[in-house]
């Protein structure tokens, strides 16, 4: 009996390593970068603004087909992973903001939050990784282009113009041709 129970277990263990396996198999990230300039006049303190929304040029077709696969294919997409880098002025980091929430739009796409970060310490640094919303973005990915907007509060004055590189890292989940 102990044997069988033994056997058992293996073999589930098995199963559902190997069904893991598979699942990474159609599992992959594309990965976008988009810079976006704030004019200092915006930054200011105790007041919500809301950036331009600046265009991003999906092009998705070629990551697909490299990754064996077809926009139609696409099962699920997610913000996986988002970065700010606060690339100048050089004399700045990012203790200016409070808060701040990115939103991902597009023609005839509603304007989706994906992903924010509250209460930013004075001491914040150059370098701010983001809360993801975990919203789905299959047809943002698979449109021609979407569109990114910031939202965010200032506690600080800044005295010139920030650029911010925003990294994106979504996850795509797709069935193979």
């Amino acid at each position: 009996m102990n044997k069988i129970t033994l056997l058992l277990f293996a073999c589930a263990v098995l199963l559902v390593g190997g069904c893991k396996q598979i699942d990474k198999l159609f599992t992959f990230n594309i990965n976008r970068s988009q810079a976006i300039t704030v004019p200092k006049m915006a930054i200011i303190p105790g007041l919500t603004v809301m950036g331009a929304p600046v265009v991003i040029n999906a092009d998705t077709k070629e990551e697909f087909r490299k990754q064996n696969t077809a926009a139609e294919l696409v099962k699920d997409v997610t913000l996986h992973k988002i970065i700010m880098n606060l690339e100048s002025p050089a004399n700045e980091d990012f203790g200016f903001l409070k808060d701040v929430e990115l939103f991902l739009g597009g023609d005839n796409l509603p304007e989706v939050s994906v992903a924010y970060l509250r209460d930013i310490p004075a001491n914040a640094g150059r370098t701010l990784e983001l809360t993801t919303t975990n919203v789905k973005l299959d047809k943002y990915l698979k449109a021609n282009s979407y569109t990114l907007r910031t939202r965010g509060t200032a506690d600080e004055t800044v005295l010139e113009d920030i650029t911010v590189k925003v990294d994106m890292t979504f996850k795509v989940t797709a069935d193979l041709l």
